[in-house]
């Protein structure tokens, strides 16, 4: 029922991943490659009981957490406020979905992939932190800021020349480590991908905290 219910659902699901800072919720499922066997050859799994008795089965499940496991002593406020993004059709902030992914690809060991996604989150958090210090200039300055500041690493300098605070191992452990994976192909270690989305998180939450993110709606 819950998969059936379409577009909500889905968005649902994306508020509950980023608001809980947690990795996209997944059903029970067959595993792939069961699914695969018993689709494609017709296939079902012999197992043999304590009693020497010979067992047919089909592919085993994987029980994996109900999507409404983390809604145990959530404030009401804040449920609501889930409710009213979804059934408005707001979705939550890109960059806050591409970390949500980011750990997913990490949790499965696409550590390039992974740092790839952090990558591209941070770059649009730190776009935010700099709109908002550009905030009332004139709109010729403001080009000119923004042209110059389109990467990641042009970014941080930019922001750090206007006095924005950002964590100090930024440029070595996230900038190199996603612009090694970009231009070599070569995958990160799990320790610095580890480290490249814990910044990226910081750098979100620095953006745009999931406070303002549960305010109230205005009409």
């Amino acid at each position: 029922m819950y998969e059936s219910m379409g577009p909500w659902s889905k968005g649902l699901t994306d508020w509950l991943d980023v608001v809980f800072d947690r990795p996209r919720f997944t059903r029970t499922k067959t595993p792939l490659f069961h699914r695969k066997i018993a689709r494609l050859h017709g296939l079902t799994l012999e197992r043999v009981d304590e009693a020497g008795n010979k067992i047919t089965a089909p592919p085993p499940q994987q029980a994996e957490p109900s999507p409404f496991e983390a809604l145990q002593g959530v404030e009401e406020a804040d449920w609501r406020s889930i409710l009213d993004r979804v059934s408005a059709g707001v979705d939550p902030p890109i960059e806050r979905l591409l970390l949500r992914d980011a750990r997913v690809e990490l949790e499965q060991r696409d550590l390039r992939r992974a740092v790839l996604d952090a990558g591209t989150a941070a770059e649009l958090a730190l776009t935010r932190m700099l709109d908002k210090q550009l905030l009332g200039l004139p709109s010729n300055v403001v080009e000119v800021i923004t042209r110059q500041s389109r990467q990641l690493g042009r970014l941080t300098e930019t922001l750090s020349r206007l006095g924005v605070v950002l964590p100090p191992s930024l440029q070595n452990d996230l900038i190199e480590v996603r612009n090694a994976a970009a231009h070599t192909g070569m995958p990160p270690s799990i320790e610095q991908a580890e480290v490249a989305l814990r910044l990226t998180g910081e750098l979100v939450e620095q953006a745009l905290p999931i406070r303002d993110l549960l305010a109230p709606l205005t009409e």
